[in-house]
């Protein structure tokens, strides 16, 4: 077995101005733990004073992410 196969998932966060994808955005996090994600885009979005809406994707290594693949943002 080659290192990372027995990776599940991958959870990105991602701050986007104004939570659009058409603006300016960053990386939060990366990492293996989904509590830690939301923990750290709820920091981050409350951080930035509302100006960036921070969204958790979940991920398998070595795929394309897209919408469908977002399990949370800080603001609807």
């Amino acid at each position: 077995m080659e290192k990372g196969e027995d990776i599940k998932f991958v959870y990105v966060v991602i701050a986007y101005r104004w939570g659009s994808q058409e603006m300016h955005s960053y990386l939060v996090y990366t990492g293996f733990s989904e509590l830690e994600a939301i923990k750290e885009a709820e920091k981050e979005a409350n951080c930035r004073g509302g100006k960036y809406e921070c969204w958790v994707y979940k991920c398998e290594p070595g795929k394309n992410i897209d919408n469908s693949n977002i399990i949370f943002k800080t603001v609807d």
